[in-house]
Parts: C-alpha cells; structure tokens; sequence
C-alpha cells in the first residue's frame, strides 16, 4: 500500500502483486495469464499449462466468466446429450448455447473434452461480442490465413475478428 500527497489531496492507492504462474516464466503470455488469474478468470493454481490445448467446456467456462453471461435459468437447451446437467459446467455450456455463442451436433452432443478449434473460438468471440459479420472480399495474395478459403464457414468470422483487432496477421497463422 502507497500513501502519498499532493497539494490539493491525500489519497491511498492499493498496488496489487500478480502472482505468475510457475511454468510461463519468460513465456510471451505470463503477464497475461497473471492479470486473468487476478481477474478471477483463470482458476487460482500454480501451473498454466501453456502447451495443453482448452477443452470445449474449459472454453465455455472461460466465456461466460469473460462475458458475465447468466447461468442461473434453464434455458431453451435443456438436454445436453453428451453431458450430465450436474456436471460443473454444464451451466456455463448451457447458457452459451441459449445465447446462440456454440453449438450442440445434429444428435444434441457437445463433445466438452475435445478441444476446442480456433475456428470455433473464434466463431465463439465474435458471437459474444455481438459482432455484426463484415462481408468482405479479400486479397488472397495477403491474406495471413492461407488455410482459410473465402468458401470456408469460419471466414466471414476471420475477417470480422481481424477487423476487429480480436486476431492478428502475426505470423501468417493458421486457424
């Protein structure tokens, strides 16, 4: 805690440690992740895991913390094929399905221990930011996501989250 003074006023300012996680020491991502954990976004343990892909509910889970949705009703979805609705994040699923951010397959399943793609989080992003779909033709030549055609079902996504700013052309990356 700092105390300090100025001419006018006197206050009291809080300065918070972020705690890092053991395993990202000098990984491109360790001061994020540290913020997320005190956000309360990321669960309080001692290792991230940066080389572990994030299963679909984990996914969901980290949605609705980030979005605020509400978990708290039983919505239209009520019947999750491949989940228990005591599961602990049976809720989390549930409500990003009321909200149209992720979809059941056509038997009702979700699949919440596969991992989730970076198509479907980023279809998920746009989703919950409410992101009207940008429409727009691009140069094939410099496009950064060579592996995503402009016939591809997540394209108009990709091109809404690169306009946005929710993805980059770092690295010419590949969803």
């Amino acid at each position: 805690m700092y105390h300090f003074r100025t001419e006018h006023q006197e206050e009291t300012m809080i300065v918070y440690g972020l705690t890092p996680f053991e395993d990202l020491k000098n990984h491109w991502i360790d001061k994020t992740a540290s913020k997320l954990r005190y956000m309360n976004l990321l669960e309080p343990v001692n290792y991230f895991r940066p080389k572990e892909q994030i299963t679909r509910e984990q996914f969901a889970k980290l949605i609705v913390k980030l979005f605020g949705f509400n978990t708290d009703y039983q919505g239209t979805n009520t019947h999750i094929g491949d989940m228990s609705d005591t599961g602990e994040n049976y809720k989390s699923v549930l409500a990003l399905l009321d909200n149209d951010i992720l979809n059941l397959d056509k038997e009702g399943n979700f699949y919440p221990k596969k991992p989730m793609s970076k198509a479907e989080a980023v279809t998920a992003m746009i989703r919950a930011c409410k992101l009207r779909l940008i429409p727009e033709s691009v140069d094939q030549k410099t496009w950064p996501y060579q592996d995503v055609s402009p016939n591809h079902w997540v394209f108009p996504y990709l091109v809404t989250a690169l306009k946005n700013n929710i993805v980059s052309e770092i690295g010419r990356a590949h969803v």
